[in-house]
């Protein structure tokens, strides 16, 4: 199943028009109109840059629709478990209270926030896994392919968005170890989405968990957590490396 660029392309340009208006009808916010059309510019910034780089280095844009079940499982699993090494090595980084605090913020359940949950995994997952990645694995080692790609990974979300660049460049790095270890684009933008989409659940429920436990999470609870979620990435990783 082949995906054309320039359907994807008029077909989001479409929806995010619509709602950009819809919104502006609904909405007195000019901090609002702001994000809509940042969020329109960086979609159509990445759906050209996309379409022009692959057709220039012949990078086919491909999904594969004959997937199993326990594949696509072992895609969430990986999302699961890196949303956890995310939350886990953040809570230090910024502190207990201010993680609780953090965890208060509702998100506004607005057309931004469901784009960021399906539309922008495709895009980004697009760029810097099937392009990025197959470009420099054209010259460079898988290695220097995945620190590359996390590295321009990093580097657009800290431009665009605040959220934390470690766990910004952890995520980068497996969903780059899971493309080249697959070449199969569609299980990156699985685990990309799972992360989108259970990073704020799982920050609530732990926000509360402190909040009612200080030191419910001890040294020992963290070590275990992190191990765990490591070697559950490690082994879907393998498993998702036999499919390819």
């Amino acid at each position: 199943m082949r995906l054309n660029v320039f359907k994807l392309f008029g077909v989001t340009v479409f929806i995010l028009v619509i709602s950009f208006f819809f919104e502006l009808f609904l909405s007195n916010s000019a901090f609002t109109f702001q994000k809509e059309l940042l969020f329109i510019f960086n979609l159509i910034l990445y759906l050209s840059i996309i379409w022009i780089s692959s057709t220039h280095f012949n990078v086919s844009l491909k999904l594969y629709k004959n997937v199993k079940l326990f594949y696509v499982l072992a895609s969430i699993s990986i999302g699961l478990s890196l949303v956890a090494i995310s939350t886990i090595i953040f809570i230090p980084i910024i502190g207990v209270e201010k993680f609780i605090f953090a965890s208060k913020e509702l998100p506004v359940l607005d057309f931004l926030f469901f784009g960021s949950i399906l539309l922008i995994p495709v895009i980004e997952e697009l760029f810097y896994r099937k392009v990025c990645c197959e470009v420099l694995l054209l010259k460079q080692s898988i290695i220097t392919t995945v620190i590359i790609s996390a590295t321009l990974f990093t580097f657009a979300h800290i431009l665009s968005t605040s959220a934390n660049p470690t766990t910004i460049f952890i995520g980068g790095i497996v969903l780059g170890i899971v493309y080249c270890k697959t070449r199969n684009v569609l299980f990156a933008i699985i685990t990309h989405v799972t992360v989108n989409l259970f990073a704020y659940p799982l920050t609530f429920y732990l926000g509360n968990l402190l909040e009612n436990n200080p030191n419910g999470f001890g040294l020992v609870s963290y070590i275990c957590s992190l191990l765990f979620s490591i070697l559950s990435i490690f082994f879907a990783i393998r498993f998702l490396a036999k499919q390819a």
